[in-house]
């Protein structure tokens, strides 16, 4: 499942990378949240690199820019509706900063784990390309979080993850509070009320090297107010 907005350049080059990987029993939906003009290229695009292959791809579109969060449960739901019997549900960036060998690292993962997080902060993984102001941000967002709701997690904000249908039910079961990408934080505080927690897998992670990076001063200042609701909500 990726969340995208206007990625008419990095997706279809990061979905030919994961065509080559994925088996015929993965489905690939995107949930994307681009204007209507733009929706139609990023269909035709990404509908070429499945051409004439034996797989699977699905879209979900909203009529105006919901939000990552927003996209994410709104995946999530049309997935558990349309196909109840799936063993797994991953969320992926739709930039190309996953690479498509620890997608499927982090899907083919233990079965046992109910929730697994591809991390940026275990020593084995690494980072390229990253600008200083976003490592900074990063670190002290990683730093601050864990120790302020008791989430024994390294990278709480990084988009690489897996869920089991059994996480998946218990996230779209609660209220959301963040549409924005610091629902996934809100994603590991629900699981943690229901004593999940999240294993970490090693990646390295790549700067986007095509088109532009939707983190705007907008959405780290959301970030922020985000993380105050969180507090409300899940800080006992």
């Amino acid at each position: 499942m990726i969340p995208s907005y206007g990625e008419l350049y990095a997706l279809p080059a990061f979905l030919s990378e994961l065509v080559e990987l994925i088996s015929s029993d993965t489905l690939v939906m995107v949930c994307d949240d681009s204007p209507v003009g733009i929706r139609y290229d990023v269909e035709s695009l990404c509908n070429e690199v499945f051409a004439g292959k034996q797989l699977r791809l699905e879209f979900n579109f909203a009529d105006s820019k919901t939000g990552r969060g927003a996209a994410v449960r709104r995946g999530m739901s049309q997935i558990l509706d349309n196909y109840p019997s799936i063993e797994f549900i991953l969320e992926a960036d739709s930039d190309g900063s996953h690479r498509a060998i620890d997608v499927l690292k982090v899907l083919k993962f233990s079965e046992s784990n109910d929730f697994v997080i591809g991390s940026r902060y275990l020593p084995s993984s690494e980072i390229v390309g990253w600008p200083l102001s976003r490592r900074v941000f990063s670190r002290i967002l990683n730093g601050i979080i864990p120790k302020l709701f008791r989430v024994n997690v390294g990278d709480v904000t990084n988009g690489l993850r897996r869920y089991s249908t059994h996480a998946v039910k218990v996230l779209l079961s609660e209220p959301i509070h963040n549409t924005g990408f610091i629902y996934l934080t809100e994603q590991a505080l629900v699981l943690k009320s229901v004593g999940i927690s999240p294993v970490e897998v090693e990646t390295k992670f790549i700067n986007r090297t095509l088109g532009k990076s939707t983190v705007t001063y907008r959405e780290i200042y959301g970030s922020l107010i985000g993380i105050g609701r969180l507090i409300f909500s899940f800080r006992r």
